[in-house]
């Protein structure tokens, strides 16, 4: 549970932030037309801020019943409609998105596939201690798995410019290491757990390219 005095500090600092930021937009000037539209300029910022959340309604969750919350909804709502999708949000985010890949891991989950490979470790073992070809099969399975992480990343950035998401905003980190294993910082997302962009972003990659491709037998 967060400590009370935490929260207040939090809320006293960003509430000057705020006043700071929208006191100098307000006074704002054009060269040309003058004054700034001040209702226009807080509707794009409310709007990024729905973006952000994915969901325009989390802005009022904390106290909805409120008249301010009814004030601000009609102001948010106003600007990006009273039931966006979360592709329609994401055009105007700002926060950055990071997609999670662990090739090992999903090759795991889904091992049985009929498209599967074998896991690494179970592959290593069919060579029968033979070292050379134990070396040969553990390369092929980097080299195919750092394959599938740029193939997978593509499609990540594919999706994401067809639905006009900010370009620079989508980046894929991944973990290409070819056995999964405890403690690894990198896990692939499930949905519901994770942002809803995440998850559409991450889920449609994942269809598109398939499972990673491993050479075998005599292949290697």
């Amino acid at each position: 549970m967060r400590d009370t005095s935490d929260y207040d500090s939090d809320r006293e600092r960003l509430w000057k932030t705020a006043v700071e930021t929208l006191t100098a937009a307000t006074r704002l000037e054009h060269p040309k037309y003058g004054e700034i539209d001040f209702a226009d300029f807080l509707a794009d910022v409310l709007r990024s801020v729905a973006a952000n959340l994915g969901d325009p309604h989390l802005i009022t969750a904390g106290r909805p019943g409120s008249w301010e919350s009814a004030t601000l909804n009609d102001l948010v709502l106003g600007t990006v409609g009273t039931d966006p999708s979360m592709i329609e949000l994401a055009a105007y985010r700002t926060e950055p998105v990071s997609i999670p890949l662990n090739v090992a891991m999903l090759v795991f989950i889904d091992k049985d596939q009929p498209d599967a490979p074998l896991e690494h470790d179970e592959a290593v073992e069919a060579a029968g201690g033979d070292d050379v070809l134990s070396a040969k099969i553990t390369q092929k399975y980097i080299d195919a798995y750092r394959d599938y992480a740029e193939r997978f990343t593509a499609a990540v950035h594919s999706e994401a410019a067809e639905h006009h998401i900010p370009a620079g905003l989508v980046t894929v980190v991944t973990d290409t290491h070819p056995d999964a294993h405890p403690g690894q910082a990198i896990d692939n997302p499930i949905e519901g757990d994770v942002d809803d962009l995440v998850w559409h972003l991450w889920s449609t990659a994942r269809e598109a390219v398939g499972l990673p491709t491993v050479p075998k037998g005599r292949e290697i």
